[in-house]
């Protein structure tokens, strides 16, 4: 029974000294914090990183986000991009000016016929004809060649 006491007060111990430590920790940075995927070591490519803390300005009722030329973008209900981007989500993005401004990873809505789509960049490749990007929407099974003069905006961040 003693040893049972002593198991849960060091337990209880422990615990209390992980919350005071993640505090401490939590109290440390500037609002900004870091998650880690639960499930899954699969490395896969993530969108260029454009925006820095240095074009943040974060204040108790509002963000302002001073980056040039953002433009507000609303997407349909094609499951292509799910989880990441449907049909209630407001995107973010530049338009691109050159073929350095795309990188692997990158999310970009291409001119397709009459239409703007917005599939993930998996490489990036040159052919006879130049430059050209494979898309592919992360919930589809199909790739797309593109060419840069295809690519209309380059997606920077998601609000939900």
């Amino acid at each position: 029974m003693a040893k049972n006491k002593k198991n849960k007060a060091l337990f209880i111990s422990l615990l209390a000294m992980f919350f005071i430590l993640g505090w401490f920790l939590n109290s440390l940075s500037l609002n900004i914090h870091e998650e880690k995927p639960f499930f899954g070591d699969e490395e896969r490519f993530s969108p260029y990183n454009r925006i820095e803390e240095k074009h943040l300005q974060l204040f108790s009722d509002k963000l302002i986000i001073n980056f040039p030329k953002i433009e507000l973008a609303s997407y349909t209900n094609t499951n292509s991009m799910d989880p990441l981007i449907d049909e209630h989500s407001t995107g973010l993005e530049i338009i691109p000016d050159l073929e350095e401004d795309i990188h692997v990873g990158d999310v970009v809505a291409y001119q397709s016929g009459s239409d703007l789509i917005a599939h993930r960049v998996i490489s990036i490749r040159e052919d006879e004809l130049g430059w050209y990007a494979m898309l592919k929407g992360d919930n589809s099974k199909s790739f797309e060649k593109v060419r840069f003069k295809q690519i209309k905006y380059v997606l920077i961040g998601v609000l939900y």
